[in-house]
């Protein structure tokens, strides 16, 4: 059995800690929030294809929730090698609400991305990256968005399956 309130507390220390060593990039648009449990490879790709897809100033924070070892190595190369902005280890899997919810105390733009770590994203096209025009749909209507998923059938991608749904007010 552990220690809920020692638990609570040495993570509003080490929030704190990573507040004051990050180095805070006022300029960034978007803050991109994603939560790991274990899947180093998944969240590698995940990382990659931000890292190589979004050309929108954003920065990632990265909140893991108790991995194994493998995953946190990959995650502190991954930090070392600038797919990561923020990084936060915590001791013991939380649940996916409360380490998201660390991640997200993190965030300094106006707008944010929560995603999980499993998602590939498209390359850019004549309209722009993936995130610019999450950007153009946010508007005062559209407080929050969430959009459905392409999910890519077998190993060469070529057949996808397409989520029926639009973007709709709350």
């Amino acid at each position: 059995m552990h220690d809920d309130k020692g638990i609570i507390r040495c993570l509003e220390e080490l929030v704190i800690q990573v507040k004051k060593s990050s180095n805070h990039m006022r300029r960034t648009k978007i803050d991109i929030v994603l939560v790991s449990y274990h899947r180093a490879q998944f969240t590698y790709d995940c990382l990659s294809s931000i890292k190589t897809f979004t050309t929108t100033p954003h920065r990632v924070i990265v909140v893991d929730n108790g991995s194994d070892n493998e995953t946190v190595k990959m995650l502190q190369e991954s930090k070392e090698d600038g797919l990561i902005d923020i990084l936060i280890l915590l001791p013991e899997n939380l649940g996916l609400e409360p380490a998201k919810n660390y991640g997200l105390q993190m965030v300094e733009s106006k707008l944010y991305v929560d995603s999980d770590n499993d998602i590939l994203l498209p390359p850019p096209d004549k309209d722009g990256d993936w995130l610019s025009k999450l950007i153009k749909l946010m508007t005062p209507e559209y407080a929050a968005i969430s959009l459905p998923p392409q999910v890519f059938i077998g190993a060469d991608k070529k057949e996808m399956f397409k989520d029926a749904g639009d973007v709709q007010q709350m």
